[in-house]
């Protein structure tokens, strides 16, 4: 994938917001989620954004595990349909052995060693950096928080079930393409 600013989503910023929220809720997570997510918006600019840096959370049945979920993302006022996303970095990992047990999606747009779009997870094993289709058969321009936190809460089940395991991560591939 190319260098680029942004990558454009077509759904509607305040659904999208919305969304998040409500997969949130699903997982327990809605008050981190809360305090963590910012919208900024005036009546001067043409932009609504918003901000989502949640630094920690876990999932309340799984303590073994933890999450980062960083999304940064703008829509332009007169066409709120297309959501921008400027960045995304969602982390996931198991506590007992952080350096094997993780996986982290990332969009960073001015990346200039690596493709802007790409999976980091333990180097020994599965690779770093992975780019889709070429080392991975998970899409993740279409990544997002809620995507996110639906694959780290399967994950968190069982650290054995690791999402770029191509002989076996086929839920993790609906996951991302249905966006459930």
């Amino acid at each position: 994938m190319e260098t680029q600013s942004s990558i454009d989503v077509n759904e509607v910023i305040i659904e999208r917001i919305q969304r998040i929220f409500d997969v949130a809720e699903e997982y327990g997570l809605l008050g981190i989620v809360r305090e963590n997510l910012v919208i900024h918006s005036s009546e001067e600019s043409d932009k609504i954004a918003y901000t989502l840096d949640v630094s920690k959370a876990k999932f309340g049945q799984y303590l073994g595990f933890q999450m980062k979920l960083n999304e940064d993302a703008f829509a332009n006022a007169k066409d709120l349909s297309i959501t921008k996303l400027r960045s995304y970095s969602y982390h996931g990992f198991h506590l007992e052995n952080p350096n094997k047990h993780f996986i982290r999606f990332d969009y960073e747009p001015f990346k200039e060693r690596y493709a802007p779009v790409h999976i980091n997870a333990y180097k020994q094993k599965w690779g770093d950096h992975l780019v889709f289709p070429d080392d991975t058969n998970l899409d993740i321009s279409k990544m997002s928080s809620p995507i996110a936190m639906k694959i780290f809460n399967r994950y968190a089940k069982d650290k054995g079930d690791f999402p770029t395991n191509q002989e076996t991560n086929q839920p993790y591939v609906e996951i991302i393409k249905n966006g459930r």
